[in-house]
Parts: C-alpha cells; structure tokens; sequence
C-alpha cells in the first residue's frame, strides 16, 4: 500500500512522512497489498489522506533534521511537531512502533502492529 501512496501518478504530495501518518489514521499496515483493502479501508484511508495533508498545509509543511523544508518567507514548517508515528517509538495510544526492516518504495516506514492491519 505504501508504495502506491508514494507514487506521485497515483496520489500528488503524498510524501512518505504523510503517507505513513495517513496509513495510521486508516489502521491499514503500510505492506499491505492495495487490492487486499475492503471498501471501508479504502474509505479511511482516503480521509486520512485529506487529514494530513490538510493539516501539512495549514502547518507549513514538515521541517525534520533530515529534511530542510521552508515556506517562501523563509520559516520552518510545523506539522513535524503533530505527527503520530512517522519518526516516533510510541503510537498516540501508547503502542510500541515497528520500523520496516526493508524500506518500502525505498522508504523507511513506521507503524503500530497494535493500530494497523
């Protein structure tokens, strides 16, 4: 799924920080295949998709310390601080996070085993 999120002909501006953030919100595995989503997963994850990056774009964008992102005054963006598990150990509701041992599109993915299916 996350290489599909990640294919800029498939869905614009979804990046991997907001593709993994949009995947968590749907409770969708960033290695689950696209056609094994049922259509309320597919509906989650359209809406969680319109979430953050909505709320990317109201913030800024992200500004990471891999990743220098400013805006065209010049200012860091902000949505890094209200990310859920892109980077973090813990998912919101307390969960230990699992890093993909192998990248996904050449990623690197964080999800919650707990949250996502």
């Amino acid at each position: 799924m996350k290489a599909l999120l990640l294919d800029q002909a498939v869905v614009a501006g979804a990046g991997n920080i907001y593709a993994t953030e949009a995947l968590y919100l749907a409770g969708v595995r960033p290695a689950r295949a696209a056609k094994s989503l049922k259509a309320d997963e597919r509906e989650r994850l359209v809406a969680g998709l319109k979430a953050v990056l909505e709320a990317g774009i109201a913030a800024g964008g992200s500004t990471l310390d891999d990743e220098a992102f400013l805006d065209p005054l010049g200012r860091p963006g902000r949505a890094h601080l209200t990310l859920s598990v892109y980077g973090r150990t813990e998912c919101p509701k307390g969960h230990s996070l699992a890093k993909t041992r192998r990248p996904l599109a050449g990623r690197t993915s964080w999800y919650c085993p707990a949250c996502q299916r």
